[in-house]
């Protein structure tokens, strides 16, 4: 979750106009509250980042302005769940696990400087996916160094009918004494977000490759564990539009002849995104 709100912070610099999307114009002119909140079922945190933008030509464009003095709370079926500010996480935060239910519609409200900023998400409804993982490690020996060089095939099941949308990775998790001490991503797919459109009963699969080379020597520690793991997160409208908006502006920035390409916002008076997904994993074994 750190890592999509870190994209997002960092993402409102540069960006061009267009409808619910951040722009230069917004970012240029005065500083807006930016807003970040992905929801997930079964997460024990739910958390809120409430920042400012930085103005256009800014001098420490990188640096953003939290705001501690929001009023923040998410609403549906007529619960309402106040969010507390958390110093040390610097976001509002709620411990629950049992708030956000998949297929339920949320309503996320924050309240600044006498204005109201409002967006609404529905989580996906959670299905049979069949995920699924496959490792084909293959050794090559370099003189007193061995290489491998690891495949992975992953697959899951499409709904029927669609739209929907995807996100997915490969991960690398590395245990000592039964403990998770590191993880990170095992190929270049990041979340790039995959929109499946109408699969009907007779092509439900998709699959996906990805090939990592990695030093054996240098990936296996003293008394470490490793194993990879498929991860798909079966996301909202909104995820979608702001990853793959987002992926198309890192892919522009800094080139002079390609038109910027903006970011998707939730919110129609600030800057942000309010989404929600799913999540199922599928796990090779320990080695």
């Amino acid at each position: 979750m750190r890592k999509f709100i870190l994209l997002l912070l960092v993402s409102l610099v540069l960006t061009s106009c267009g409808e619910k999307f951040i722009s230069s114009v917004d970012l240029g002119v005065e500083a807006k509250p930016v807003i970040g909140c992905f929801l997930v079922p079964g997460d024990t945190l739910i958390s809120v980042s409430v920042t400012m933008s930085n103005l256009l030509y800014s001098r420490n464009p990188n640096v953003f302005k939290v705001r501690n003095d929001a009023v923040v709370r998410l609403l549906s079926n007529g619960q309402v769940l106040n969010l507390t500010y958390d110093t040390d996480r610097e976001k509002y935060v709620k411990l629950d696990s049992t708030f956000v239910v998949a297929g339920q519609n949320y309503r996320l409200e924050v309240e600044l400087d006498g204005l109201q900023h409002a967006a609404e998400t529905t989580v996906p409804q959670a299905y049979n996916d069949t995920i699924s993982l496959e490792l084909i490690p293959v050794y090559r020996n370099w003189g007193t160094r061995t290489d491998t060089s690891y495949s992975f095939q992953k697959r899951w099941q499409a709904p029927a009918t669609g739209p929907y949308y995807f996100g997915s990775a490969i991960l690398v998790e590395n245990y000592v004494n039964d403990t998770l001490i590191s993880i990170y991503p095992a190929d270049d797919d990041g979340y790039s977000p995959i929109r499946l459109l109408l699969y009907s009963s007779s092509t439900p699969f998709r699959q996906f490759q990805r090939t990592s080379t990695r030093s054996f020597g240098s990936f296996r520690e003293a008394n470490s564990k490793y194993r990879f793991t498929a991860e798909l997160l079966l996301t909202d409208l909104s995820f979608y539009r702001y990853s793959s908006s987002l992926e198309a502006h890192w892919y522009n920035a800094g080139e002079f002849f390609v038109e910027p390409s903006p970011v998707y916002s939730s919110f129609d008076n600030a800057l942000g995104v309010f989404g929600s997904f799913v999540r199922s994993r599928a796990y090779t074994p320990f080695f």
